[in-house]
C-alpha cells in the first residue's frame, strides 16, 4: 500500500493515542501514557482553536504531526506539539 497524508481528524484518535504511547513511553522520553491519557491529549488539541494536524498512513497510521497556530503581535507562529 502507497503511504498517503491526512488532515488528522476524530476518526484518527484511537489508532493515534496508539501511536502517541508506544513513541513517548519509550527511551528517551519514558513517559506513562495510557490509551485513555493520549487520546484525552489528542481531544484536547483538536478543540484548540487553530489546531491542525497530519497523519501518515501506510498498512495504518506510522506518524503524526499536530500543533496549533498562534497569533502574536508580530505575526502568526505555529506551534508543533506532537511529533510522533
Amino acid at each position: 500500500m502507497a503511504e498517503r497524508i491526512e488532515t488528522f481528524k476524530a476518526e484518527h484518535l484511537d489508532e493515534c493515542a496508539h501511536l502517541l504511547k508506544i513513541t513517548f513511553n519509550a527511551e528517551p522520553w519514558n513517559d506513562k501514557y495510557t490509551l485513555d491519557t493520549a487520546k484525552a491529549q489528542l481531544v484536547w488539541h483538536l478543540r484548540v482553536p487553530g489546531c491542525e494536524g497530519l497523519v501518515s498512513v501506510s498498512d495504518g497510521i506510522v506518524a503524526l504531526a499536530i500543533g496549533y497556530g498562534l497569533p502574536t503581535d508580530v505575526e502568526h507562529v505555529f506551534n508543533l506539539s506532537i511529533f510522533a
